[in-house]
């Protein structure tokens, strides 16, 4: 997600110094929490839907950068490799 006070917390210590670095820069004292899927791959899917919920997908997308990183200009391959 990124944001001045992200990070990835491996034991309760880390979540706890995470958490609450997070707290002290928002501005709304309020923090996301998610669970971090360390190795797996991303992908999209372009989807077109109709009134009749009649779906296709018209493009798919893989991000070859590792889920987690925000990076300034993306790495993806369109569409899939196999």
């Amino acid at each position: 997600m990124g944001g001045a006070g992200g990070g990835v917390a491996y034991n309760q210590d880390e979540f706890e110094e995470i958490c609450s670095r997070g707290f002290d820069l928002s501005p709304t004292s309020e923090i996301y929490i998610d669970e971090y899927l360390e190795g797996w791959k991303e992908y999209e899917m372009e989807v077109v839907r109709d009134k009749n919920d009649n779906c296709i997908i018209v493009c798919s997308i893989e991000n070859l950068d590792p889920m987690g990183y925000i990076l300034e200009i993306p790495l993806q391959l369109h569409p899939l490799k196999p």
